[in-house]
């Protein structure tokens, strides 16, 4: 595989007498993507160690530009000092390209690459689509107390998608896709100052998010829309030292994209019916004693299809964890001490398990694990320092990514050794 990434950016911004601030940003970015390469396309077969390997090519050109216009400043209104964000921001997204499958390489023995011969593949295929998108949005922080914000805003979307097949397809005429007019999005929310160092919030959103994928039929998926909710709290502790949230969300939505069982060799997706997603998430960060930093966060999601013709009950999202959770923990030797200079590292990641997509797809593949990850390091002196990351210090075997039940399934990184010696000057 080969990429080239080329992207450029300009931005300008101008502060007013008002303690207003205008800023403007233009990007632009073009990449080009080639690939060819070969993966297994079936099971292992146990009676005599075998597999089916497939092959693809391909060469695509990517290109985006956007632009971002935005003000924002504090205002006075009843006495008190509000700020308020204005702004407009546009994008347009290109791809073109031509692509080619090989035909199936049969009865290759698992671990042997040798029949694996790299094949003159002609493209077959090629495809253009264009998407544009731009929208107005606007924020108000309101004080309506010393103690109470209030946070509203909104984001209209208009948004078009159009493809077209090119050579070496037979050609086509352009097919409108996913489309937005001035679609309004809103959102709110509550900010609480409890205590010094104590925060308490709740907050509400619109969800529109415009979906390009195809259907079996030739149109593309309805837009996904629903609501979001979250109430949570920030607590600082010594002294600011020590951070900690929580967090509970609900998120309700209808038209999320799955893949389309009645065509497991094609792309094709069907809109799903309502969806919940909740749970709750707390996170604490910071040096709660000389010397020692420390991150930890824990995270209970649970999805469940609440209206659906045929998955009704069951859950949605069941290639995402139901558990997952996150520690890390350094310590630098006190300056005054034999171990000055000297540093170490270890934490963990560990997660519930997992399922490939359902569908066609639903087979269970990962029975959740466990990842430790080591580091020590010196600090030579101002200039020089010597580092030994361990990854995956038990060299724990896992599947890190999970596809179809015969493709896809990566395993995580197995343990790894990492020397860095660092100069700065």
């Amino acid at each position: 595989m080969r990429y080239r990434t080329e992207e450029s950016a300009v931005g300008v911004e101008h502060r007013f007498d008002s303690q207003w601030v205008a800023k403007a940003l233009i990007n632009h970015r073009v990449q080009r993507q080639y690939y060819k390469y070969a993966y297994s396309s079936s099971g292992i077969d146990p009676t005599d160690n075998t597999l089916q390997y497939s092959s693809q090519r391909g060469d695509f050109d990517y290109s985006r530009d956007g632009i971002d216009l935005h003000a924002a400043g504090p205002f006075d209104l009843l006495g008190r000092r509000h700020e308020l964000l204005l702004g407009f921001n546009a994008e347009r997204y290109g791809s073109k390209g031509q692509s080619a499958r090989g035909t199936a390489i049969n009865n290759v023995v698992f671990g042997d690459t040798g029949p694996l011969i790299e094949p003159e593949l002609a493209y077959t295929s090629g495809s253009e689509s264009r998407t544009t998108q731009s929208g107005l949005y606007t924020q108000a922080r309101l004080s309506i107390a010393d103690p109470l914000t209030l946070v509203l805003g909104a984001r209209t979307t208009t948004f078009n998608a159009k493809t077209r097949a090119i050579a070496p397809s037979a050609a086509t005429a352009w097919k409108q896709g996913a489309r937005a007019d001035n679609e309004i999005t809103p959102y709110g929310a509550l900010l609480y100052d409890l205590a010094p160092g104590v925060k308490l919030y709740g907050s509400y959103t619109d969800i529109f998010v415009p979906q390009t994928q195809l259907k079996a039929d030739g149109g593309t998926l309805d837009p996904r829309t629903g609501k979001q909710y979250e109430i949570g709290s920030k607590v600082e502790f010594l002294e600011g030292r020590l951070a900690a949230s929580l967090a509970l969300f609900n998120i309700r939505d209808r038209n999320r994209a799955y893949a389309d069982p009645a065509y497991p060799s094609s792309s094709f997706y069907l809109n799903a019916g309502e969806i919940e997603s909740k749970g709750w998430e707390v996170e604490t960060t910071g040096s709660p004693l000389r010397g020692l930093d420390i991150v930890a966060g824990y995270t209970n999601l649970a999805t469940k299809y609440l209206s659906d013709p045929s998955n009704q009950g069951k859950t949605f999202s069941i290639q995402s964890p139901r558990h997952l959770l996150k520690l890390w923990g350094n310590y630098r030797f006190a300056a005054d001490s034999a171990w000055s200079g000297l540093s170490a590292g270890i934490g963990l990641l560990a997660q519930s398990r997992t399922q490939s997509t359902r569908g066609w797809r639903d087979q269970l593949l990962e029975g959740g694990h466990t990842v430790v990850n080591a580091r020590l390091a010196y600090q030579i002196d101002k200039a020089h320092s010597l580092s030994l990351a361990i990854d995956n210090l038990f060299d724990r075997k896992y599947y890190e990514t999970v596809g179809t039940p015969n493709i896809y399934n990566f395993y995580g990184e197995p343990r790894s050794f990492k020397l860095t010696l660092r100069a700065t000057y």
